[in-house]
């Protein structure tokens, strides 16, 4: 309790709630325990698992033991004519070989080949069609294959798992070459990397896919130059610029990018991450349609590191942008993706305002001033409150002593209309309230909100008063 005795004072009350679950990792940050039976090191203790190492088998089927000749695989392999998954002239190595029985490679994985690609092409091992597709975005301990692509080549079946972007579809039919997606880190996975195997009619039966671009007894560790080419497939920046190269904050050019649907809603990059009016911007151009997309990233205020996401912002809204100066403008830089406003246009935010489109046309609306009688509510996408600009701006006439908000569980604040994600956002309340007579106050702050992964909230009371205000607290 504070006591103010005779005294006018102005007490301005600052609640800051900070809502961070399951917020993502930079690449190689994500490490899981390993599969019984463990090796310990010298002492006793379990070592770290080498990145790039899944932790369990990727389904978790048992493998059928059903007796297939040697004869049987050298005629489907020599009809096949495999070639190394990933584009030719390239050379990658791997993390982890066959029959590892003390990682993951064992039962139905037993002849299963971890190779080393940190989010890059992978191609299609032989012609065939695209039998099943599984997106699992997750990381973590229970996530399998993560998201996987599986190849119907006839007789046989390859599986191309943990990818971070998949560039076919169910039922496309694929020629030797074709690059079908992108490596990643998500299922049961410690490091960015390739997990590749195959088997016979689609059963759980594997055998060793020798050989491969005219290679056999691959062993952990050992290194290969691909030559799997396909002579139709154009050149693709998307295999050659990878997202936010060039930015020393890579990893959050590629959440933007996968938070907004990949490839198939961005495109490729048209260049390198390079400053522009003070931030960090990458364009791209949408396949099909030759829209310019980018995305933005204010570096300058990111302190810490990574505490300011980047951000997608695109088409109409992206040029209205450049024409009025872009991040050197009165908006500044962007703070949110674009998103579908309360009038049901598009809308994108940014640290000074909004963009959205006003009488048939895009217009700029500066964020509100604060109102009497209102808290003023200032929400952040990310956790960085003190230098990252708001991503919405709201005067909220919750009751005089009372605050309150309960936006449910995976849910946005005000329904995802003001560009709040519902996940990693924080937030200001601020207030100022006049005291005109003596009299006993007592100020109360605090935040709850549900939430699956856990919770973090801080909560501050900051008061302002006079130099006559005398003040006892219990």
């Amino acid at each position: 309790m504070i006591k103010f005795t005779r005294i006018a004072a102005l007490v301005s009350v600052l609640v800051m709630f900070l809502s961070v679950f399951g917020a993502p990792s930079p690449p190689d940050q994500t490490f899981a325990e390993r599969a019984d039976p463990t090796p310990t090191d010298g002492d006793g203790e379990t070592p770290p698992p080498p990145p790039g190492e899944e932790q369990f088998p990727g389904d978790g089927e048992d493998y059928d033991p059903s007796p297939m000749t040697s004869g049987d695989v050298s005629a489907m392999l020599q009809s096949l004519d495999l070639k190394l998954p990933w584009p030719a002239g390239i050379t990658h190595c791997i993390t982890q070989g066959y029959n590892r029985p003390d990682v993951t490679h064992y039962g139905s994985d037993r002849f299963a080949l971890d190779f080393n690609l940190r989010y890059e092409a992978v191609a299609a091992v032989a012609n065939g069609t695209v039998s099943e597709i599984v997106y699992n975005p997750n990381t973590g301990r229970g996530q399998g294959y993560g998201t996987y692509v599986k190849i119907n080549h006839g007789d046989v079946y390859s599986v191309y798992a943990h990818l971070s972007e998949v560039y076919v579809s169910h039922g496309e039919q694929v020629s030797q070459g074709k690059i079908i997606g992108k490596s990643g880190n998500t299922g049961h996975s410690t490091g960015p990397h390739l997990h590749f195997h195959m088997r016979y009619n689609d059963r759980v039966t594997p055998f060793q896919p020798e050989p491969m671009s005219g290679i056999t007894g691959f062993a952990e560790g050992g290194c290969y130059t691909s030559n799997n080419v396909e002579t139709h497939n154009p050149v693709d920046t998307c295999y050659t610029i990878g997202v936010g190269q060039g930015s020393s904050r890579q990893h959050l050019f590629q959440e933007a990018y996968d938070r907004d649907g990949g490839r198939a809603n961005i495109g490729c990059p048209d260049n390198e991450a390079h400053w522009w009016h003070g931030v960090v911007i990458q364009d791209f151009r949408k396949d099909g349609t030759g829209e310019h997309v980018a995305i933005i990233h204010d570096e300058l205020n990111d302190d810490p590191a990574g505490s300011i996401p980047a951000f997608v912002i695109r088409g109409d809204i992206f040029q209205y942008y450049i024409s009025i100066g872009g991040p050197g403008s009165e908006l500044g830089p962007p703070t949110t993706d674009e998103f579908i406003g309360y009038n049901g246009n598009p809308q994108s935010n940014f640290r000074g305002g909004y963009i959205t489109k006003i009488d048939n046309a895009w217009q700029t609306r500066p964020w509100p001033e604060r109102r009497d009688g209102y808290w003023y509510a200032e929400y952040r996408n990310g956790h960085n409150i003190g230098k990252a600009g708001p991503a919405c701006v709201v005067n909220e006439p919750f009751a005089y002593n009372l605050v309150f908000a309960d936006w449910g569980r995976d849910s946005s604040p005000y329904g995802g209309k003001c560009g709040v994600w519902a996940d990693n956002f924080s937030m200001v309340w601020r207030r100022n309230i006049e005291i005109t007579d003596g009299g006993n106050y007592r100020f109360f702050a605090g935040g709850m909100i549900r939430q699956k992964y856990g919770l973090m909230v801080s909560c501050f009371l900051i008061f302002a008063g006079t130099s006559r205000r005398k003040s006892t607290r219990s």
